[in-house]
C-alpha cells in the first residue's frame, strides 16, 4: 500500500471515530430528525464518504490479492486480518444503513465500539502493537493468575496474624480484606 493512501485512510479511520461524538442519540425519532436535519445531513455525508474510502480499500486490496489465482488461495483466502477487516466494513456498512432508516433507529448501536479497529488496519505501528498484545495474552493471564495468587498468600498470612490477635476471624470482614488486597 501506498504510504500516502495509508495516511489518507488512516486520517479517513480517525474522523470516522470522531463522527461518533457528533452522531445522534441511540433513539432517534422523526422528529429529532426535522429539528437536526442540517447536522443529521452533514453526518451522513461524513459517513458515506469514510464508508466509500473504506470499501475502496478493500476492493483495491481484493483485487491486487486476486489477480493470480496462486496467490489468491494462498494470501486472502488464508488472510485473518483481511477476513476481519472484510467484517468489519460489512459491519460499518451495516451500521451506517441501519442507523439511517427509522425503522431500525432503536436497536443499540455496538458497532461504535468497533470504531477504534479501524484504526488498528490502517496505522502500521497500532496494528503491530495491537497483533504483538494479542500474540501475549498468554503470558500476561500467566502474570494476572500469578499475581492473584501471591496477593491470596498474602492475605492467608494476614488473615493468621489477625486470627492470632483476635482469637477469632469474622469472615465478612477476611473476605473482604482478601478482595482488598487482591484488586
Amino acid at each position: 500500500m501506498h504510504p500516502t493512501w495509508q495516511t489518507v485512510l488512516y486520517t479517513i479511520s480517525w474522523i470516522y471515530l470522531g463522527l461518533g461524538f457528533f452522531e445522534a442519540p441511540e433513539i432517534h425519532t422523526e422528529t429529532y430528525y426535522n429539528e437536526h436535519k442540517t447536522k443529521m445531513n452533514v453526518l451522513f455525508g461524513l459517513k458515506g464518504l469514510c464508508m466509500l474510502f473504506f470499501l475502496s480499500e478493500l476492493s483495491m486490496d481484493i483485487y491486487h490479492r486476486s489477480y493470480n489465482r496462486e496467490i489468491f488461495k494462498e494470501k486472502f483466502l488464508k488472510n485473518r486480518k483481511i477476513w476481519c477487516k472484510i467484517g468489519l466494513d460489512i459491519l460499518f456498512l451495516m451500521d451506517f444503513v441501519l442507523f439511517y432508516n427509522f425503522e431500525f433507529s432503536h436497536y443499540w448501536r455496538v458497532v461504535r465500539c468497533l470504531r477504534p479497529f479501524a484504526l488498528i488496519f490502517y496505522s502500521k505501528q497500532l496494528s503491530r502493537t495491537f497483533f504483538g498484545i494479542v500474540g501475549s495474552l498468554r503470558e500476561i493471564l500467566t502474570v494476572i493468575i500469578f499475581f492473584f495468587v501471591i496477593s491470596f498468600l498474602f492475605a492467608l498470612v494476614a488473615i493468621r496474624v489477625i486470627d492470632d490477635y483476635n482469637h477469632e476471624v469474622e469472615y465478612d470482614v477476611v473476605w473482604s480484606f482478601i478482595r482488598m488486597i487482591c484488586l
